[in-house]
């Protein structure tokens, strides 16, 4: 008999401390696993609701001064930045006002957490609707 299959069977034949070690070890990995795994899934989800929150706040908050300049309002202070967020004005389904020149979406079909797919790509939208007046 070979001297490392005398060696595994110690291991699985030997006291019950290396029989529960043999279990324990593993089984302790995999919670450790799974357990990883939920946290990074649950840390996913939670950013991807915060960016949402985020978007809704700033399509609420935003301002289009003389159709030329957009301003974020919160209490009576004007911001004059955007952070890289393209800001599409729309009226009667004309495009009244962009950031970005270059690139149009289509017109929103309706309001709220929208997905568009244009190019490729996808734009993660939110469509606020304002009272004209």
């Amino acid at each position: 008999m070979s001297p490392g299959l005398r060696c595994s069977r110690l291991w699985f034949k030997g006291s019950l401390r290396r029989r529960l070690l043999l279990w324990l070890v593993p089984a302790t990995l995999l919670v450790g696993v799974l357990a990883s795994t939920d946290t990074y899934w649950g840390a996913l989800l939670e950013l991807g609701d915060l960016l949402d929150d985020q978007m809704q706040y700033v399509a609420e908050h935003v301002d289009v001064v003389n159709s030329d300049r957009v301003a974020l309002v919160d209490n009576g202070k004007q911001y004059n930045k955007a952070d890289s967020v393209l800001l599409e004005v729309w009226h009667d389904r004309k495009l009244d006002f962009t950031t970005d020149a270059t690139l149009v979406l289509p017109p929103p079909e309706q309001t709220g957490l929208i997905d568009i797919s244009l190019n490729g790509q996808t734009w993660h939208t939110f469509v606020c609707p304002r009272a004209t007046g």
